[in-house]
């Protein structure tokens, strides 16, 4: 039997617009993986242990100058490790955010999601350059 993949979500929101509706999160998760079994696990600080280097890292945030940091550094921690941030802007749209990706992500998606929305960008993050499956998901 397959090890089941391991995703790890850190929120770091402490304003909770960047909430994340857990049931949602889930059904999104299980229709990018294709069925395939996963481990979903949450850590509210990252002065928390992981055992573990998770296969793909979810980062809950509120946009904010400090933001980059966090992002910079786990990057730093988990270099291999595709980081899709769910991020919540407030009020407007910062200039920064328009110039393209915020530093130390692969792709976001602006809170409240849609489920379908983030299920696909969750799948195109398990897949190399050339369009093939990192982790065998089907």
């Amino acid at each position: 039997m397959d090890e089941p993949f391991k995703i790890l979500l850190v929120s770091c929101d402490e304003t909770g617009h960047a909430s994340v509706n857990q049931p949602g999160l889930v059904r999104s998760l299980q229709r990018a993986l294709g069925g395939k079994a996963f481990e979903l696990h949450t850590l509210s600080n990252l002065s928390q242990v992981v055992s573990h280097a998770p296969q793909l890292l979810l980062l809950q945030q509120e946009w904010s100058d400090g933001a980059a940091q966090l992002r910079v550094l786990l990057g730093q921690r988990w270099p291999q490790v595709p980081i899709v941030g769910l991020i919540s802007i407030g009020q407007g749209c910062p200039d920064d955010l328009m110039e393209g990706f915020p530093d130390g992500l692969h792709d976001f998606v602006i809170c409240p999601s849609d489920e379908l929305e983030l299920a696909v960008r969750i799948r195109r993050m398990l897949k190399d350059e050339k369009g093939t499956d990192r982790h065998h998901i089907r």
